[in-house]
């Protein structure tokens, strides 16, 4: 089977709307594997952007690049015109743009609603104890109002350790939240979930959109991506191989070789 590719083109705004993230032939190698090759695309503000592809595609590396954690090797990120290349992964933070992980990273042997407010802590020099021991104290309402949007404030005394697996994702999602992003970024949030769980939480992701101004979901969960998803990108070999709303792009003849493979005949 051969795989065709698709260059990518200048990003643009999605209907006629204000672009909030724009990337710009990006490139990043390690060693003779090309992560990413010349991929463009735009987030427009008050969107969810899906991303997909197969293992390998790049997905990832796109979203480290993003964040920092990973330096492009050429190419332009911007966020709202302000140039992201260089910054370290704090900066980016700072500058607007939070995300969460595969596989999750939380401090299991604190409570869940200290894991939140030790993000929010950052704005004080108060000891954290002191902080959640005053009911009416800030950081501690804060973090109880975003673990309420992802429902989980009757868990709040609960060690992270014991949440359930759809729980602790719910609850990396409210521990991004907490650094007051303008654009989210999303790693794969639905995995290991049940249909029930998933159509939840593309409801949860949706309602995010009055609290930041775009999110950017990977997701291999097709039916969830389906749902979620205002407009898609499909990647393969580090490149766009299709952009569009879902229906066109799972439509898309490339899209279908990737995931599926075809003969050539």
């Amino acid at each position: 089977m051969t795989r065709r590719t698709e260059l990518s083109t200048a990003p643009t705004a999605h209907g006629g709307a204000t672009s909030l993230l724009t990337v710009e032939s990006l490139c990043k190698r390690f060693g003779g594997l090309q992560a990413l090759d010349h991929l463009s695309f735009a987030v427009s503000t008050g969107e969810v952007l899906g991303i997909i592809g197969p293992n390998g595609a790049g997905k990832t590396a796109l979203i480290n690049c993003i964040t920092g954690l990973y330096q492009a090797d050429s190419g332009a990120i911007r966020l709202d015109g302000t140039d992201l290349s260089n910054r370290a992964p704090h900066q980016i933070s700072r500058l607007g743009i939070a995300r969460t992980f595969q596989n999750i990273r939380l401090f299991r042997r604190m409570s869940v609603l200290e894991n939140v407010a030790v993000v929010l802590k950052r704005w004080s020099q108060r000891p954290l104890r002191s902080l959640l021991l005053r009911s009416d104290g800030p950081i501690r309402k804060s973090a109880l109002q975003l673990l309420d949007r992802l429902r989980l404030a009757d868990k709040a005394d609960l060690l992270a350790g014991n949440l359930a697996y759809g729980e602790a994702r719910r609850l990396e999602i409210a521990r991004a939240l907490a650094t007051g992003p303008r654009l989210l970024f999303l790693d794969e949030p639905a995995a290991g979930m049940n249909e029930e769980e998933t159509a939840t939480l593309a409801h949860d992701i949706r309602g995010l959109l009055d609290q930041v101004q775009g999110v950017v979901v990977i997701e291999h969960d097709i039916g969830f991506i389906r749902s979620l998803s205002d407009r898609l990108i499909a990647m393969d070999y580090g490149r766009k191989i299709a952009e569009g709303l879902p229906q066109e792009v799972f439509a898309n003849a490339q899209v279908v070789d990737a995931y599926l493979g075809r003969d050539d005949d």
